[in-house]
């Protein structure tokens, strides 16, 4: 996360993967569509328009949720999150509940949750293979939203790379991450303001040069200076 959040790589998508990102994106249209069939209404945009939007640790920190839903059962405003799922993925789920088998998409919900003040939210999985939906209302944990923001914080504020999970470069979780050479073998960082010791998250998602004492232009973040030093 440190890694990425420095932009001292990027992941890179072949065609296909980028083809089922796209996929996910337009299905929520049909979800909605779903949802509000059976009498649900649903709010996909906030007042000004723009997408459901949560931020944290000076703006560095946040996303955007799929929507808020009213159900007729219901009087409490609930977070809405869909997902598309390949076979196994969404027997695991079935099997296995939402907690343990998408950690990840339970933490997102609850980050969510937390800073939108919702307390339950309606998990909206398809199975990709043959079109088997399975609907969950989850309660959202408050603490837990709160314990990944400081997770958050943690990482974005860090001066330098937090210790590694593991020593060993052939570790499971080292050997398929995409930072493994950087954080095991010493490769070089992309060159990028961002993944320089000089500069520093700030305030309205913007950096700061210790170098030249002020908050970086955008359009230099991409590139950084000939004063470049590598995290």
């Amino acid at each position: 996360l440190y890694y990425k959040f420095r932009w001292c790589f990027f992941q890179e998508f072949d065609g296909r993967m980028l083809r089922l990102f796209k996929r996910g994106h337009r299905e929520e249209e049909r979800y909605v569509s779903y949802l509000e069939g059976i009498g649900c209404k649903v709010d996909r945009l906030e007042e000004n328009g723009k997408q459901f939007r949560v931020s944290g640790v000076m703006g560095h920190y946040g996303g955007s949720c799929d929507g808020r839903v009213i159900t007729p059962w219901l009087p409490d405003k609930m977070l809405l999150e869909c997902k598309t799922h390949n076979t196994k993925s969404f027997c695991k789920y079935i099997s296995e509940g939402l907690h343990k088998s998408k950690p990840m998409h339970y933490d997102q919900m609850c980050g969510y949750g937390w800073k939108m003040d919702l307390h339950y939210g309606i998990y909206f999985p398809e199975n990709k293979n043959d079109d088997e939906i399975k609907v969950s209302v989850i309660r959202l944990d408050h603490q837990r939203g709160m314990q990944l923001e400081r997770k958050a914080e943690e990482i974005i504020t860090a001066k330098e790379p937090p210790p590694k999970i593991s020593e060993n470069p052939a570790f499971f979780n080292c050997k398929f991450c995409d930072a493994v050479d950087i954080c095991h073998k010493g490769k070089i960082p992309l060159k990028n303001c961002r993944s320089c010791r000089m500069s520093t998250p700030v305030e309205n998602a913007e950096w700061y040069c210790s170098r030249y004492s002020s908050n970086i232009p955008n359009e230099y973040i991409s590139a950084g200076c000939d004063g470049w030093v590598p995290i």
